[in-house]
């Protein structure tokens, strides 16, 4: 089983999406900051350490809200809160990243390139519910999730 941490912070100037180019069926998309919880690494860990590298905010606090459960992975859905110092986040050559967009909350669900279990997940993660897991099914060629709360 492979962990993952997503990680939602509404920040003043909206909640910070990452543009991804991998895996193939995220490519193009938007995604939560996020990543593989590596050998060693707690998850809450592992969800500090990512929306640092992704997005530049260090995080003083991390709730876990739920979890999203499939065949072979197992990722934990965090709130965060922290500082960001309003700058734009640089790339390790001083560049702006450009994969980094930052979305009001109430507009997100219209966006047509954000990945489409979000539009479920980020509400129930900005109405700080927890307890919550979402499960993927998948038999032959059908994929369904259920929500449990």
């Amino acid at each position: 089983m492979t962990n993952y941490v997503l990680c939602l912070v509404n920040t003043p100037d909206g909640i910070p999406f990452v543009r991804r180019t991998k895996p193939e069926w995220q490519a193009g998309l938007l995604n939560l900051p996020g990543g593989k919880v590596e050998d060693g690494e707690t998850p809450i860990d592992a969800c500090k350490r990512e929306i640092s590298e992704e997005c530049g905010i260090d995080l003083d606090h991390v709730y876990l809200c739920g979890e999203i459960m499939g065949p072979g992975y197992h990722v934990f859905c965090y709130f965060g809160v922290g500082n960001h110092d309003g700058r734009d986040w640089m790339d390790q050559d001083g560049e702006i990243d450009e994969n980094v967009e930052y979305v009001r909350a109430l507009d997100f669900r219209e966006r047509k390139d954000i990945i489409p279990n979000l539009k479920v997940i980020v509400p129930m993660m900005l109405a700080c519910m927890q307890g919550w897991v979402v499960r993927h099914h998948e038999a032959g060629a059908e994929t369904s999730f259920t929500v449990a709360v």
